[in-house]
């Protein structure tokens, strides 16, 4: 039974958090319970009372020096000296003015600072050059002039133990503050440490995001998140991102058998331990586990392999194998946009509906996203649901289903199936290209893998 479809073009009731490469740190300041972080893939601010990432948003070019005007708007400088104003209630950015290559930004009032190397000139909040004026008392700087290099002797201290310490990684900003003698540092890789002035140890840390750019797989376990992308993977456990390097980069998929993890890159398939990591099977595609066993895609050969390594089953493949899902405890494969069994073996009940782009499963339950529509197969029924998509080849399309709805991956953003009314909406997110590369669902939030970072949609 085909329902009216309704077409909703925003998801105001979502929240979205939009997390890029955030590990390394350009600027670090303090305003009121927040810390206002300026990365490489954007601007974050973090609430200091909950401990948690508070907005984020991902920009197309590094963001170098980042502040707030007030609770609701950021202004922040990318790395071609270009000033812009984030709105984080709308979360759109807007071009202010050109204003070269600064070394601090302040804010006071009704206008905005900008200081090069003891050259400061004022702009107004729309971005009008006012030119060389004295700041105003109140004004509030980030950047050199509210900030220590790590060659100052009033953090001295940290060297011995901080500065050539391989897994902190390299120290580029430091931010202290007196009324609560504490220091900020801002690392290359490995996010924010804080450090207590009078103890002269490690308080805490902040590590959010990812350490790169395009995310390509995302699995959950055991309430862990794992992200694959194109240098390594990083590992999210509640509010603690932590990267992972992976030999080889460029990961592609991920898969979780007991404690070990095992990821495709491009140079194979490697096991991952918490103490080593090793190849473990040349040229090969991984696609999943099902019963215990690992099983690959290897030249024309699909293989079941025991966590040794032995091969427990093989059969000859027609063509490359897109993707493996379970459907009722079984492994079904997409191959060729059309769907076989582990003994391949095409399925005619759903190859019928032929050209098949994608499919996701849920228990006893399987979707596919076809050119007719998007088909549901439960208990010998199949139900036709109008797509609100038009599928193309050469295009890659994730799917995953939940909390009774359905989720669709696309070049132009995300699709939200609603199985009740078969209502959807389409959540485009504000990117140059925002083409989806992987999908998971964790009942209460959506995660987005994209070419430029991580979207997090909370229901």
């Amino acid at each position: 039974m085909i329902s009216k479809l309704l077409l909703l073009v925003t998801i105001s009731f979502l929240q979205a958090l939009k997390i890029g490469n955030f590990l390394h740190i350009n600027s670090i300041i303090r305003q009121n319970n927040r810390l206002v972080v300026s990365t490489p893939g954007g601007v974050f601010t973090y609430d200091l009372f909950e401990n948690k990432l508070d907005r984020s948003v991902i920009t197309e070019t590094p963001v170098k020096l980042a502040l707030m005007q007030n609770l609701l708007t950021v202004f922040y400088i990318d790395m071609y000296g270009n000033l812009y104003r984030w709105t984080t209630s709308s979360g759109r950015v807007f071009y202010l003015a050109s204003v070269g290559q600064a070394t601090s930004l302040g804010v006071c009032c009704d206008k905005i600072y900008v200081e090069n190397n003891g050259t400061i000139t004022a702009f107004s909040t729309s971005g009008f050059r006012l030119g060389r004026q004295r700041p105003e008392n109140g004004t509030v700087w980030v950047g050199r002039l509210n900030s220590y290099s790590k060659d100052s002797l009033k953090v001295s201290f940290l060297a011995p133990f901080f500065f050539y310490d391989d897994l902190a990684g390299k120290v580029e900003l430091t931010y202290f503050y007196r009324d609560f003698n504490t220091l900020w540092v801002g690392t290359d890789r490995k996010g924010i440490y804080m450090y207590d002035m009078n103890l002269k140890t490690v308080r805490d840390s902040i590590q959010i995001g990812l350490a790169f750019d395009k995310v390509e797989s995302i699995i959950g376990v055991d309430e862990k998140i794992f992200f694959g992308g194109d240098r390594g993977i990083v590992v999210k456990r509640k509010e603690t991102w932590t990267p992972i390097e992976a030999k080889c980069q460029g990961v592609k998929k991920i898969a979780i058998l007991n404690d070990t993890i095992y990821y495709e890159n491009n140079c194979g398939i490697y096991l991952l331990t918490p103490n080593w990591q090793k190849l473990f099977q040349a040229r090969a595609k991984l696609l999943g586990i099902h019963k215990g066993l690992i099983v690959i895609q290897k030249g024309d050969y699909l293989l079941e392999l025991s966590p040794g390594a032995n091969i427990l089953y093989r059969v000859k493949t027609p063509y490359e194998i897109s993707g493996m899902w379970i459907y009722k405890d079984q492994p079904i494969f997409l191959i060729n946009k059309r769907v076989y069994s582990l003994d391949m073996k095409p399925l005619r009940k759903f190859n019928k509906f032929f050209p098949i782009y994608s499919m996701t499963s849920q228990g006893d339950t399987i979707y596919l996203l076809t050119e007719m529509g998007i088909l549901k197969f439960s208990d010998g029924i199949v139900e036709k649901f109008p797509v609100p998509l038009r599928p193309a080849s050469g295009i890659s399309y994730p799917m995953v289903a939940g909390k009774n709805r359905l989720f669709i991956g696309s070049p132009e953003g995300v699709y939200i199936v609603y199985l009740e009314d078969l209502s959807f909406q389409r959540y485009t997110p504000d990117l140059r290209n925002p083409r989806v590369e992987s999908l998971y669902f964790d009942g209460e939030r959506l995660y987005i893998g994209t070419r430029r970072g991580l979207i997090i949609l909370s229901f």
